[in-house]
């Protein structure tokens, strides 16, 4: 179990020290850490079991080991190309995919600021443990679930959990769930639930169960050597009694029939179909720096009516960036910028925008002024 034995009240009373380095060790030692990898792609098996076991290879595959056995290594040769090319194409390109895929998120893992023995430290947010306490300033992401121990006029944004995009605010006591961000104020968290058990990672469990869909020409081809399999029931036996009638051997019979089932199947359209796929996922990837994770989403997309995003991080970089400033008294832009810069540095905590704003300003201003003192902040 992963759930704190504290309760929300008793642990807004203990001491904000964080714990010690034996509380930790004890923890890890119980798997009681954040150490748990989401899935954020298909498994090895999930491609190679798409790609090898559908009902063109199944059916083309079984013909093949038959005439294998029966010494008909020509006919072998043409089905099995197309056997390991129908195969081995969208393999190679899904795997490809995969790879980028878990290296992306590998690099993308958040740094999170601890309080442990009463000293603050940035650590990767695997390494964090049941019952740790984490500060938190705007823009930083929620990782794990916990209470608030410590809260400055602390307003989470829960939009991704809820669909809400109003800011929620949190008071001592008040629960925050990972998924969610800090847009203002600032704050301290005791985590309650982390790894498997954190919200963020059950809803992501659920998300990202994979299910196969086809697209219609797949469909298509599967309907076809469907009716193959079912013509080769019918004319099957009737070879058989014609061989029979002509005195054939069993081997030459068997070999006849093999032969008629093989031409039925549909060999020609399969390989016309994935090279097509394969090669519209190479130039879309090549072209559009785009990672096709199924070779027959190129065709999915194709067919595609309506296509909805949401905004950030999607369609922007959710990178802010300040291109200028226009006065609208006329005052003079250094001046603007020396009277910005007494602000900023006099926040407790920069979020994105006033994060931007320094960035310009800093790049604009001869030299900095003597930093006046700050009365009071208050967040609106």
């Amino acid at each position: 179990m992963t759930q704190s034995a504290l309760s929300p009240t008793a642990q807004s009373q203990t001491s904000i020290q964080g714990l010690s380095q034996s509380e930790i060790k004890s923890r890890i030692d119980q798997g009681q850490t954040n150490n748990y990898k989401a899935r954020v792609s298909r498994t090895y098996w999930d491609i190679v079991r798409d790609n090898l076991l559908n009902l063109f290879n199944i059916v083309l595959g079984t013909l093949l080991v038959i005439v294998i056995a029966l010494g008909d290594y020509a006919t072998a040769f043409f089905a099995g190309f197309s056997v390991v090319t129908n195969t081995f194409l969208g393999m190679i390109q899904e795997i490809n995919a995969k790879r980028k895929l878990d290296q992306l998120a590998a690099m993308g893992e958040q740094q999170v600021t601890v309080i442990r023995g009463g000293e603050r430290t940035v650590i990767p947010m695997h390494e964090v443990v049941l019952d740790d306490v984490i500060a938190i300033a705007p823009g930083d992401k929620i990782v794990v679930d916990g209470v608030i121990v410590k809260a400055d006029s602390l307003e989470v944004d829960e939009s991704l959990l809820t669909g809400e995009s109003d800011a929620v605010f949190k008071q001592l006591d008040a629960e925050v769930f990972s998924g969610s961000f800090c847009i203002a104020g600032a704050g301290l968290m005791k985590a309650t639930r982390v790894g498997k058990d954190s919200n963020i990672n059950k809803l992501s469990d659920i998300a990202k169960q994979y299910t196969r869909v086809k697209t219609p020409t797949q469909t298509y081809i599967d309907i076809i050597v469907e009716v193959t399999v079912l013509v080769m029931f019918v004319f099957v036996p009737m070879l058989f009694v014609t061989a029979y009638l002509q005195d054939l051997t069993v081997l030459n019979s068997i070999r006849n029939a093999v032969v008629f089932v093989t031409s039925l199947v549909p060999q020609g359209l399969v390989l016309v179909a994935i090279l097509s796929l394969t090669i519209g996922a190479i130039k879309i990837t090549r072209q559009y720096e785009t990672l096709i994770q199924r070779v027959n989403a190129v065709e999915s997309l194709a067919n595609a009516t309506v296509l909805c995003f949401d905004k950030t991080g999607t369609l922007t970089m959710n990178k802010l960036a300040v291109d200028q400033i226009i006065s609208l008294d006329g005052s003079a832009q250094e001046e603007i910028s020396h009277h910005l810069w007494q602000y900023l540095h006099n926040l407790a905590h920069l979020n994105r925008t006033a994060g931007a704003v320094q960035q310009y300003v800093e790049g604009h201003i001869g030299g900095n002024s003597a930093l006046k003192q700050k009365v009071k902040e208050i967040p609106f």
